[in-house]
């Protein structure tokens, strides 16, 4: 007994060991900031020669966003808009890719590794380049008429069948967007990737003895199996999409603050950017939670 309690002790020690650096990291560099945030949103913010000098206002702040700012809550609305769309499509990506890339085909190791090279040698700045090129930005993103997606004509096509101009503008947009789609699908991928096979081949031949379809095998055992991982991709896809500096709601935020010195209005509106993201990610985990049973268990109905 005593040896298996010395190696539990060791197993803890180095489970700390590893997670110590972020504990540590994580005190200067978000809960200090985090504070401060919150206290510099309940006043006016005024640039002196000491530093910043902080009148207390209260609420303020928070009353006239939603009072005298219309802009902002247009905006919000508007982020959480595309964060829903964008992720469900980013996931769908993901989840298909990592499908074919799961299965056994000649340079499959090659397929894996071109997927996801995209995430690795590049980075924000080289994403803002290309999107600032004429030439790239327009292949990229379906540039009306001369890009990969004719949009111009897939819009027209869409309003002669009777659709909705609202519906019709939501479409075009995710089409235009589908270079970033296919470019940040690349970690969830891999992500569902791992959880597929992980899943035993055995519960597979069973299933396949009594008859089941692809689909009924895909749905009664993948789907569940891989509840974890769907979990973790979906909080990162929310994150990711919201906190992305390239967002309308981010540069209008940065704008106010900077470019107009607003920067307690600025600060509030990050607040109440935070807490949406915060609700937003635990609502669904809420709901994936309810209707995904992990290894297998009957969905809630």
């Amino acid at each position: 007994m005593r040896w298996k309690r010395t190696l539990e002790k060791r197993r803890a020690f180095t489970g700390w060991m590893f997670v110590l650096p972020w504990i540590v990291g994580v005190i200067p560099f978000f809960i200090i900031p985090l504070i401060s945030t919150l206290y510099y949103s309940l006043g006016e913010l005024k640039l002196a020669a000491g530093g910043i000098d902080v009148t207390f206002l209260g609420g303020e702040n928070y009353l006239a966003l939603f009072t005298k700012d219309p802009t902002f809550v247009k905006e919000l609305a508007g982020s959480l808009k595309t964060m829903l769309t964008e992720s469900f499509m980013i996931l769908v990506f993901g989840l298909f890719f990592a499908l074919l890339l799961n299965q056994k085909f000649h340079g499959r190791t090659v397929a894996r590794a071109i997927l996801f090279l995209p995430v690795i040698v590049t980075s924000g700045v080289v994403i803002f380049i290309l999107k600032n090129d004429s030439t790239a930005s327009s292949l990229m993103s379906g540039g009306g008429s001369q890009g990969f997606i004719q949009l111009t004509a897939v819009s027209q096509l869409l309003s002669r069948i009777g659709l909705g101009q609202e519906f019709v503008d939501t479409v075009t947009g995710l089409m235009s967007s589908i270079f970033d789609l296919l470019w940040k699908c690349g970690v969830q991928t891999l992500l569902f990737l791992s959880g597929l096979q992980s899943v035993p081949s055995s519960f597979y031949e069973a299933a396949s003895v009594e008859g089941a379809s692809s689909w009924e095998k895909f749905w009664k055992i993948t789907f569940p199996m891989i509840g974890p991982q769907i979990k973790v991709c979906v909080v990162y896809t929310i994150i990711d999409i919201l906190a992305d500096e390239r967002g309308e709601l981010v540069s209008y935020i940065n704008g106010l603050a900077f470019r107009n010195n607003l920067f307690a209005q600025g600060t509030a509106m990050y607040v109440i950017y935070l807490l949406c993201i915060a609700a937003m990610v635990a609502i669904v985990l809420a709901v994936l939670t309810r209707f995904i049973r992990y290894g297998g268990e009957d969905r809630a109905g």
